[in-house]
């Protein structure tokens, strides 16, 4: 897989992330080409539960965010303000390094927590009347969502705020997930027990995705 990478043109590379590691693999003597490697993650939502984790609020947003690939998922890298980019080890991810996966952004605070209040309450036509405004105030021509958009973004919301690990975490901490948690990416260790990344990364895990929020005009590539 590693050599095929290789070959790759950057056009192929756009997004494409390859394990770099057999180990985070839970079965690697066994490979079902044409699907994605069954990879054994860590725990939902990723974050060092022996640190300290928050509920993302309008004093502690942070709006420089990074992500190695697609923008579909829920979980970023936050830039601090020296610029400092973190490794992947820092990140608890294991891909081949791929300068064509890796994307930052900058969060529309200012609307993060309005959408994500209308998508709690499934409020279409409130979330319409924001993108009125962002639309206005950004110069983008965002469409209208319906009821089933709307519908695909509250079941997005409703998955994240119900699952299991998420909900025992706040419970723990004594933290609001509503808008979001973050905290510092937990280590990675193998079923064996070898510790394969590092931890250590501040994350932000939001509550819908990012192609949700870019999709809003909320987050914003650079």
């Amino acid at each position: 897989m590693k050599a095929n990478f290789d070959m790759l043109t950057p056009e192929q590379k756009v997004d494409f992330n390859v394990i770099a590691d057999a180990r985070a693999i839970k079965n690697a003597e066994y490979s079902n080409w044409g699907e994605f490697p069954d990879i054994d993650w860590s725990s939902f939502p990723g974050l060092d539960i022996t640190k300290s984790v928050y509920g993302v609020n309008k004093n502690n947003i942070t709006t420089t965010l990074d992500r190695i690939g697609y923008v579909g998922g829920k979980n970023f890298g936050i830039i601090s303000d020296n610029g400092y980019i973190y490794t992947q080890s820092e990140r608890a991810i294991v891909y081949i390094d791929n300068k064509y996966a890796y994307h930052q952004y900058e969060l529309e605070a200012e609307y993060y927590f309005e959408a994500i209040d209308c998508i709690k309450n499934s409020d279409y036509d409130s979330i319409n009347k924001l993108i009125d405004v962002i639309n206005a105030d950004k110069g983008l021509k965002i469409e209208y969502i319906d009821e089933d958009i709307m519908e695909r973004y509250n079941t997005d919301f409703l998955k994240f705020q119900n699952n299991p690990d998420l909900k025992e975490l706040c419970k723990e901490k004594g933290i609001d997930s509503t808008y979001g948690v973050f905290g510092e990416a937990a280590p990675w260790y193998s079923s064996s027990g070898d510790k394969i990344c590092d931890g250590g990364a501040q994350q932000l895990n939001t509550p819908v995705s990012g192609q949700v929020l870019k999709d809003l005009g909320i987050l914003i590539e650079h």
